[in-house]
């Protein structure tokens, strides 16, 4: 079996996303980067981890909680964030990189 992967972009800021359609706090989190994604200049990449696919990516970057964003800046891990946070906050992360 081929290992799934991500195409993480070499270049600007990627956040991964990781979540279930199950999870309340990760569909608060979805209307926060509503708001955030007019404003914002970065690839929003979703990752459900109640897939094959999604539980193996979600090993490979250890993640523990749901939600969890993931931020890179030319393709290397800058940040992560686990559970809900608000939009000020990821504004802030983003201003950072």
């Amino acid at each position: 079996m081929n290992k799934p992967e991500i195409n993480i972009p070499k270049k600007g800021i990627s956040i991964l996303k990781f979540q279930s359609p199950m999870c309340a706090p990760c569909r608060a989190l979805s209307a926060v980067l509503d708001e955030v994604d007019d404003i914002i200049d970065a690839v929003l990449i979703p990752i459900d981890v109640f897939t094959e696919d999604g539980g193996i990516i979600a090993n490979k970057y250890e993640v523990r909680n749901l939600p969890t964003l993931i931020f890179f800046k030319d393709g290397e891990i800058r940040e992560r964030k686990s559970g809900v946070i608000s939009k000020d906050d990821i504004l802030t992360i983003l201003g950072a990189l």
